[in-house]
C-alpha cells in the first residue's frame, strides 16, 4: 500500500466538512485544495480519513490531535486534510481505506509514505510524523548533484553553467541548505558582474570603447540573466553609434582576435580558441571576422577527436586546480576539505603523474595525525 500514489491526474474534487475539528490544528476540507497547497510550500500532506459515527475518530481528536506537540507539528510541517467518509467516499475508496480512522501520510509530490490505521495515542503516533516529515523533506538527488556540480563550474570560471543550475535549485520551491548555498553562491556571482560592469564604465569613461566594448560582452556570455547582464546588452546596442569615429581600431582588433584564434587552433589549444571565437561573435557581430570565427567554432563543433582533446586539456586543469586547492585546505589546517580535493585530482585526471602524487599526498595524511581545524564541535 505504502507504494500507491494520489491519483491527482483524475482531477478528484473531494470537499468534506469537518467535524469536531481540534482548534489547533487548522484542518483543509478540500482535497485539490490541499494537495495544491502540499506542492507549493513542499510540505507533507496528512489526510485523516474518518466517520460521522466512528467511536475512535472521535476519540483520535479529543485526546491525540489536542497533544500540543502532535498539534504544533501537523499545524508548522505538514498540510492537515480531513474526509468524513461517510459523506465522500471517492476519495477512501479509490485508496481501499477498510477501517477508520485512518491516517495516509504522503510526500509533497503525491507519493504516499505511510497509512496509519486506528486509533493511536500521541507518543505512538509522533514517529510516523518525525518520520514522514524527515522522508518528504529530504534534499533530493538531482539537487545535489546539480549543486555539485554548479560548484564545479564556478571553480573553472564557467559561471554562465553555474548561474544556470543554481537557478534551478531555488526554483525547486523548497528552502533548504542548498538552496541557501545556492542563493549565496549566485549572490557572489551577481556582485562579480556588477564589478565587471563599473570597470567597462570606467574604460568606457577613459576613452577605452573596444576594451569597454570586449569586457561587457564578456558579461553577457559568462553571466546571463544577471542584471548586469541586461544593462551590458543596452550599452552594446548603443555602442556602434559611439565607436563609429573609432572604426579602424575596431577592425584591428578584430583582426587581432582572428589571429590569436587561429593560432590557438593550429596549436590544438581548443578550449581557448572557442573563447576567442565567442567574443568575436558577440563584441564584433556582422564583421568578416566574426563569420570567420563562427566557421571555426562550427569545425571544432564537428570534431569529436578535438572536443575529447579540449575535454582532456580541460580536466587537466580542473586536476590541477584542485591539487592547488588541497593545498592551501592544508595551510588552513582543515584535512577533510584537502582530502576531498585530493581525491578529486584522481577523479579529473586519472593515472596522470599528478593523480599519483594526489594518491601519494592522501596517505601522508590519512597516516598522520588530524590536522586542528579551528572549530569546535556544537
Amino acid at each position: 500500500m505504502a507504494t500507491r500514489f494520489l491519483l491527482l491526474s483524475l482531477g478528484i474534487v473531494i470537499s468534506s466538512t469537518a467535524t469536531g475539528s481540534a482548534q489547533e490544528i487548522p484542518w483543509r476540507t478540500d482535497y485539490r485544495t490541499a494537495r495544491q497547497e502540499s506542492r507549493d510550500k513542499g510540505l507533507p500532506l496528512i489526510v485523516d480519513f474518518s466517520t460521522e459515527n466512528c467511536f475512535w475518530c472521535r476519540k483520535l481528536e479529543s485526546t491525540t490531535f489536542r497533544d500540543p506537540v502532535i498539534a504544533g507539528i501537523l499545524r508548522d510541517e505538514f498540510i492537515p486534510l480531513r474526509i468524513d467518509a461517510s459523506r465522500d467516499p471517492n476519495l477512501a475508496q479509490i485508496l481501499r481505506i477498510q477501517s477508520y480512522p485512518t491516517l495516509v501520510l504522503a510526500a509533497p509530490d503525491g507519493k504516499i509514505l505511510v497509512f496509519v490505521e486506528g486509533y493511536l495515542e500521541a507518543e505512538k503516533l509522533l514517529p510516523h510524523l518525525r518520520a514522514a516529515s524527515a522522508t518528504a523533506l529530504a534534499t533530493p538527488d538531482w539537487i545535489k548533484r546539480d549543486f555539485e556540480a554548479a560548484s564545479k563550474a564556478v571553480a573553472v570560471g564557467d559561471n554562465a553553467k553555474a548561474i544556470l543550475l543554481f537557478r534551478g535549485i531555488l526554483e525547486e520551491g523548497k528552502e533548504g541548505p542548498f538552496q541557501r548555498k545556492a542563493r549565496e553562491h549566485l549572490s557572489h556571482l551577481e556582485a562579480q558582474a556588477e564589478n565587471r560592469l563599473a570597470h567597462a564604465r570606467k574604460m568606457e569613461d577613459q576613452g577605452q570603447s573596444l576594451e569597454a566594448l570586449e569586457t561587457l560582452a564578456e558579461i553577457l556570455r559568462s553571466y546571463p540573466g544577471t542584471s548586469a547582464a541586461s544593462e551590458a546588452k543596452k550599452l552594446i546596442g548603443a555602442a556602434p553609434g559611439r565607436l563609429m569615429s573609432r572604426e579602424n581600431l575596431q577592425a584591428r582588433r578584430a583582426a587581432e582576435l582572428l589571429a590569436e584564434a587561429k593560432s590557438l587552433l593550429k596549436s590544438r589549444e581548443f578550449c581557448q580558441c572557442l573563447e576567442r571565437c565567442q567574443t568575436l561573435m558577440t563584441a564584433y557581430a556582422g564583421t568578416p571576422e566574426s563569420a570567420e570565427a563562427k566557421r571555426m567554432v562550427d569545425l571544432i563543433s564537428e570534431n569529436p577527436d578535438w572536443l575529447v582533446e579540449g575535454c582532456r586539456l580541460l580536466s587537466e586543469r580542473m586536476a590541477a586546480m584542485h591539487w592547488t586547492l588541497a593545498e592551501a585546505w592544508i595551510k588552513k589546517g582543515n584535512q577533510a576539505e584537502a582530502l576531498s580535493a585530493l581525491e578529486k585530482v584522481g577523479q579529473f585526471s586519472p593515472g596522470s603523474p599528478l593523480a599519483q602524487q594526489a594518491r601519494n599526498r592522501i596517505a601522508e595524511l590519512k597516516g598522520a595525525p588530524a590536522l586542528p581545524t579551528g572549530f569546535k564541535k556544537p
